[in-house]
């Protein structure tokens, strides 16, 4: 069904299977891999998507847009804003949104897409964001860690001596795992200190 790379995929609460697509479009498959709905809306490539805890579905694009559907393919909501490619979304605990972009930004939507607050991102594109056990988010672009409050109030920059850092985990005692393109691994304490 899909006519180009299919960039990736997830499983579903409902134990179908979504992916999205280089041709623009998300599909909604069955366990037995027969296609049910087609998601189709953006412009350009998608680049990721996660269902939401209410069941609809958040995916986000080479368009600089997110879009809120649901598992029949009805566009609730596009999330437009971004000045370049959205890059990855999650949804925190109380039901708002967190999109990040390679226009070096957070922004922050309500539960039906409306853009509350835009948390500026200094320096560099976002590769990744995390929220810890503790309710704050935590950032990752090249050779630093950003950490935030929930109401997106700036609390610590954190750089190592690295080009950049490839990937974030928040490991079982509470610190954090972090890796560079330098070949090393810098775990982080509960002070946010290396």
């Amino acid at each position: 069904e899909h006519t180009n790379l299919v960039y990736g995929a997830i499983s579903l609460s409902d134990n179908n299977i979504l992916s999205w697509s280089f041709d623009h479009n998300l599909i909604i498959w069955s366990e037995d891999g027969l296609p049910i709905t087609k998601l189709t809306g953006h412009q350009y490539s998608v680049n990721g998507a996660i269902e939401l805890k209410d069941g609809r579905i958040l995916s986000w694009g080479t368009d600089n847009t997110l879009r809120l559907w649901d598992k029949n393919g009805y566009l609730f909501s596009v999330l437009d804003g971004h000045n370049h490619f959205v890059t990855g979304a999650i949804e925190l605990k109380d039901g708002r949104i967190l999109s990040w972009s390679d226009d070096k930004t957070l922004r922050c939507w309500d539960k039906n897409g409306i853009l509350l607050k835009i948390w500026f991102h200094c320096e560099y594109a976002i590769f990744k964001v995390i929220v810890l056990e503790n309710n704050r988010i935590v950032s990752l672009s090249d050779g630093a860690l950003q950490f935030w409050e929930e109401n997106g109030n700036l609390i610590n920059k954190l750089e190592v001596d690295a080009n950049y850092l490839a990937g974030i985990l928040q490991l079982k005692d509470g610190k954090l795992l972090s890796w560079s393109d330098n070949g090393s691994l810098y775990i982080w304490n509960e002070n946010n200190e290396l």
